[in-house]
């Protein structure tokens, strides 16, 4: 399942540098994962980047798409094709290798969407913080007016 940011995101953008397939990029109030460029960093480290870099955890899978090793090393591999940094599938490389061979439970099918459709936001892990991300939006929004 490649990565979203939730509602929750206050550009820091901490998830843009960590990203090893250079996918996310700014939107209009939150920055967007290309959801054909998330690789989950299957290929590159053992937990995804976005993620455990995110001071909001707005980095979260996205339900609609669910991906094997296998499809996401073979994504990371197309993406750095000619590259000098080749993605490699090991332990240390892959979430889904970790902890002695301990794989991520397989998701059941996906309710379909209609294209196009964005399903609701999802909740952040910390809802209690929700309120600073919109203070600090609004203060780096006014200061790059400001600039």
């Amino acid at each position: 399942m490649p990565f979203l940011i939730t509602d929750g995101c206050i550009l820091c953008d901490a998830c843009v540098r960590a990203c090893p397939n250079h996918g996310i990029r700014r939107g209009e109030a939150i920055y967007v994962i290309d959801r054909d460029s998330c690789t989950e960093c299957v290929g590159f480290f053992n937990k995804p980047q976005c993620a455990r870099v995110c001071p909001m955890d707005c980095c979260v899978l996205d339900p609609r798409l669910d991906l094997t090793e296998e499809a996401l090393f073979e994504r990371a591999m197309a993406l750095h094709a000619g590259s000098d940094t080749q993605p490699t599938l090991t332990a240390e490389t892959s979430h889904f290798r970790k902890a002695a061979g301990r794989r991520r439970a397989a998701a059941g099918p996906a309710a379909p969407q209609p294209e196009g459709v964005v399903p609701p936001s999802l909740p952040t892990t910390r809802r209690s913080v929700s309120w600073v991300g919109e203070i600090v939006r609004q203060w780096l929004g006014g200061r790059s007016q400001e600039s």
